[in-house]
């Protein structure tokens, strides 16, 4: 294949210019950070108006260049959000559950999508941008990256619950559980705009499901 012919098929969110430029340095960090509150504001203002380097600038107030440094387009800065979205998620999700011994695996799973649930309701644009139209193959593909660092955590929270099960055979059933979850999630976006305090018990209910069927009486829950 030529040149030319594989550049004409390279999807052009895989492209250098979709691409955020990760900041080393301390003050590249801070200039870097400030540039994702500024985009943040301007997406969850809407308006109708699309996002372009020249308003991102204007918003956080410097040079244009600045901008382009570290995000050279308008889809850079949407993976770069998603990316700053999926580690704040992360994070959340991952936190100790308390009284985690005394709970059944599907109250554990419960709390997770609970958290989940609020993270989204406090960050609406990434509801949009990681479930929602509005994300890009790159950013999908980051999503399942996360989800299976989410189901590690997952696994070890629950894993003694399921005692007759292989961690990786349980690690791959809630990677799969988790895109259930999402599913349902995508659905009450599509449809409401938002995940709906019942379309976020479904998610859960769902996933809870699909492991109890995957593994039937298998968990000591």
């Amino acid at each position: 294949m030529d040149v030319a012919m594989h550049a004409s098929l390279t999807p052009p969110e895989q492209s250098d210019a979709a691409q955020p430029r990760l900041p080393v340095r301390a003050n590249g960090r801070r200039r870097y950070e400030l540039l994702l509150d500024a985009a943040e504001r301007l997406l969850e203002q809407g308006e109708g108006q699309p996002l372009t380097i020249q308003r991102l600038a204007r918003e956080a107030g410097v040079p244009m260049a600045s901008v382009y440094h570290f995000l050279p387009s308008p889809a850079a800065v949407s993976v770069a959000l998603s990316q700053r979205y999926m580690a704040g998620f992360g994070e959340l999700v991952m936190r100790p559950v308390p009284n985690r011994e005394r709970l059944g695996w599907r109250e554990v799973i419960a709390t997770l999508n609970q958290r989940a649930v609020t993270f989204y309701r406090e960050h609406p644009y990434a509801q949009k941008l990681i479930l929602g139209s509005d994300h890009s193959w790159a950013i999908r593909r980051s999503d399942l990256a996360n989800n299976r660092r989410i189901a590690g955590a997952v696994v070890e929270l629950v894993a003694d619950k399921f005692p007759d099960v292989p961690a990786d055979v349980l690690f791959e059933a809630v990677v799969v559980g988790i895109s259930i979850g999402d599913a349902v999630f995508t659905l009450s976006i599509a449809e409401h705009g938002e995940i709906t305090p019942a379309l976020g018990q479904e998610a859960a209910l769902a996933m809870c499901g699909y492991l109890a069927i995957k593994f039937e009486t298998t968990p000591t829950d």
